[in-house]
């Protein structure tokens, strides 16, 4: 997001500023609104989670200017906060949000069709009989669609791919992407290894709590922490009351299936030679294609 919106917005007249700058997190967090009136205008301003308050004051400038144009786009490592106005988005009919997933295999391969608009309009081709092997699905799979893991994939050995995504895992965990959330990394670790060594599967708070000796409703708020930061997507229980469709009974899936064949390979797994492992990882990899 950094690199695209660089390349894509700043070479077209827009200022750049980043909240993962210690010196310009201060510098905001003191005057918040102060600072955003000296920024130059349109700017991208990355990294925007870090302030909670921040859409809530892009409001009040916004709804005083008199600019019709772009002004302001939020880049983040985590789901931006919505909840300024009493639980309700104070960016309502002044944003539109955009969500980055990883790359799919049309992406990465650059073909230009729609999987989703192929599965719905096009003919399937009954004589289509190229095949491929179980070998090579697997290793599309633990490349996945994050571009670093996916163009380096051969450079690495299996030791340093298991060291890349777990060290990025913690990362993303750290109290530097969300300052103001509260976890513990330590149990937010050991509960995200294990929605991640059962990809697709149905979303069970109370078994994973009596596996790890945790409350049911800590396990939820972790979950919670884990979508906010886009290491999980879910996909609800239709079977599920509408008012109670959250995660309950829902199934997850990683937001890339490397994460899941590392963590698996971490602890002591073999995703290929195990079927169960193998297809749960296949499931979740047609999920991320479409999703």
């Amino acid at each position: 997001k950094t690199m695209m919106s660089k390349r894509q917005l700043v070479s077209k007249g827009f200022s750049y500023v980043s909240l993962a700058d210690e010196n310009t997190f201060a510098l905001a967090s003191t005057d918040l609104y102060g600072w955003l009136k000296n920024l130059s205008t349109p700017v991208v301003i990355d990294e925007a989670q870090r302030l909670p308050n921040l859409p809530l004051a892009i409001k009040e400038i916004v709804d005083n200017s008199t600019e019709n144009s772009l002004q302001y786009v939020l880049t983040g490592s985590a789901l931006i906060n919505r909840n300024g106005l009493d639980g309700q988005d104070p960016l309502a009919r002044r944003a539109q949000h955009f969500t980055m997933s990883p790359l799919t295999q049309c992406e990465i391969t650059q073909n230009s069709r729609n999987i989703v608009d192929s599965l719905i309009e096009s003919n399937p081709n009954l004589k289509y009989e190229k095949e491929i092997s179980r070998e090579e699905v697997y290793k599309i799979m633990a490349a996945g669609g994050f571009p670093e893991y996916q163009q380096s994939y051969d450079s690495y050995e299996a030791w340093e791919r298991e060291k890349l995504v777990s060290n990025d895992i913690l990362a993303v965990l750290g109290d530097t992407i969300l300052p103001g959330e509260r976890l513990d990394r330590s149990m937010a670790v050991s509960i995200l290894n294990k929605l991640l060594c059962m990809p697709g599967g149905i979303l069970n708070t109370s078994s994973i709590g009596q596996d790890l000796a945790l409350d049911r409703r800590t396990i939820e708020r972790y979950v919670s922490v884990f979508l906010r930061r886009f290491l999980i997507n879910y996909l609800p229980n239709i079977k599920t009351a509408p008012n109670r469709q959250t995660f309950t009974r829902a199934k997850i899936h990683p937001v890339d299936t490397s994460l899941s064949i590392q963590t698996m390979i971490s602890k002591g797994h073999n995703p290929l030679e195990d079927p169960v492992m193998y297809g749960n990882l296949l499931e979740s990899f047609v999920v991320n294609q479409i999703m």
